[in-house]
């Protein structure tokens, strides 16, 4: 009896102290927690807001998890990467060709239209660079093909820029190309538009180029490349120079105080902005007071070249060896085990310059390509006419550059190093035939001087004697008025 008084007691007490924990908390604790359930309705409602504003203003995706900082959709159909950012701000695509996404101002008209830069890098096409800005590939297709009949895309170069501005259809984000802008040459620009109707429409606008002639003289106190290089004479001019001298002067003995003068031509823009070099017109050089006076000129059915005070082409006159890459001679010209068969001695009509294959080969002297293909045991074979008494032949090419017929001037790009007919490892057969004999290509064999004839001499006086009137008492690096330089 007692033990079960004493039960009823402390269930009692039980009773008693769990009512009094409920009423506290619903008396002390119930309005609190009201409260904070309307907070967190209402941080909720915000970011349904936030949410909601950022895609009016043209955001394409949301970052909804939080521990992410930037969208990375790599798995997009398009190959596309954006940043997030409101229509006020810039947002900067690096993928597939660098660009530049910037706003194109406050103007009503223009609400949602960006411009961005393209930079051609490695591997890229203009297909993946669009695509990478948002824009389908149909849409893309289409501008492309547009831009294809004025401008051969392959052509693009590393480092080119492209301007496209663009304008995002919301809410799918899709980009529409506004206007296209590609950078062709240095005085041409193709411009494609799009129409209200949705058609492309390519117009190549040429911008209007000066040509002015600068005239430098001077002295050396090195070399005359330093000394041309110190007169403010671009780089592409003195090389130039040098190499239109070299087959008349040893400039190697050019001493301090060796005069020099120059004429060269330019070509600029209205404001007077250098856009392009045109070339080098005249060089004259005087080492040990020996005058030397080179003069360019294209003669009629020939190829520019420079000529001397008497209208001869020295540079003609030597040959060049082909390869300007490190090589080595493997083979000489005479008598020789033959590589397949040591036990014989065997006639080898050319010298073999060992190379790493797909070296560049290059022309040895100006001439006309009569052989241009597979050639018994020389394998992929040209062989060059450049008169009617010197040719020469490149064998075992893995590439041939030039076509049967094509006329070729000295060092123009003409095949590649390669093993091809019947060799051993990667080389050049060099020959050089004279009236059909192959001769030693190490030998100086020489063309005959080129002389200028008839129309061709007549035409070139009247150039010299302009020429010599404009470097007659010029001050230093005056600048002379295109329209007194010769055309």
């Amino acid at each position: 009896m007692l033990k079960s008084t004493r039960h009823q007691l402390i269930a009692a007490i039980c009773f008693v102290c769990a009512a009094s924990v409920s009423l506290y908390e619903f008396f002390s604790a119930g309005q609190p927690s009201d409260n904070i359930a309307q907070q967190e309705v209402l941080v909720a409602a915000g970011e349904f807001t936030e949410l909601e504003s950022g895609l009016n203003h043209g955001v394409a995706d949301t970052i909804l998890d939080p521990d992410s900082a930037v969208a990375n959709d790599s798995d997009n159909e398009d190959g596309a990467l954006e940043l997030k950012s409101s229509a006020d701000s810039g947002a900067l695509l690096d993928n597939g060709g660098d660009a530049l996404e910037q706003p194109t101002g406050s103007d009503p008209q223009k609400v949602g239209e960006s411009r961005i830069i393209l930079c051609v890098n490695s591997g890229d096409t203009l297909m993946s660079m669009l695509t990478n800005c948002g824009i389908s590939r149909s849409h893309a297709h289409a501008a492309i093909q547009a831009l294809a009949k004025k401008f051969n895309l392959r052509r693009l170069k590393i480092g080119q820029e492209i301007v496209v501005v663009v304008k995002r259809n919301i809410p799918e984000s899709q980009a529409n190309i506004v206007s296209l802008e590609l950078k062709t040459s240095p005085e041409s620009t193709l411009f494609l538009t799009r129409s209200d109707s949705g058609k492309f429409a390519v117009e190549n606008q040429k911008l209007e180029l000066i040509r002015k002639v600068k005239h430098v003289t001077g002295r050396v106190e090195t070399t005359l490349y330093s000394a041309l290089r110190n007169s403010g004479v671009p780089a592409r001019i003195s090389r130039q120079a040098a190499s239109a001298l070299s087959n008349e002067v040893n400039l190697k003995h050019a001493k301090p105080g060796d005069k020099f003068e120059v004429i060269y031509a330019v070509k600029t823009d209205k404001a007077g902005n250098l856009v392009k070099i045109d070339g080098l017109d005249y060089v004259a050089f005087a080492p040990k007071g020996k005058l030397s006076r080179m003069y360019r000129f294209k003669p009629k059915n020939c190829p520019e070249g420079f000529y001397n005070h008497k209208g001869q082409a020295l540079s003609a006159a030597k040959m060049c060896i082909p390869i300007r890459a490190k090589y080595r001679i493997s083979s000489r010209f005479g008598y020789r085990r033959d590589p397949f068969v040591r036990s014989m001695r065997k006639f080898h009509p050319g010298i073999d310059l060992a190379a790493p294959k797909g070296t560049p080969v290059y022309a040895a002297a100006s001439g006309v390509v009569k052989t241009a293909g597979w050639h018994g045991g020389y394998g992929k074979f040209i062989k060059i006419s450049h008169n009617s008494e010197i040719a020469t032949a490149y064998g075992h090419l893995s590439k041939i550059l030039v076509k049967r017929g094509q006329y070729v001037k000295k060092g123009t790009l003409i095949g590649r190093v390669g093993s091809t007919g019947r060799s051993t490892a990667c080389h050049l057969h060099f020959e050089v035939r004279k009236k059909g004999k192959r001769v030693n290509p190490l030998k100086n064999v020489s063309l005959p001087v080129q002389k200028l004839k008839g129309q061709d001499k007549r035409r070139f006086e009247i150039l010299k004697n302009a020429i010599m009137k404009q470097a007659e008492g010029i001050p230093l690096r005056q600048e002379i008025v295109a329209s007194s330089a010769p055309n």
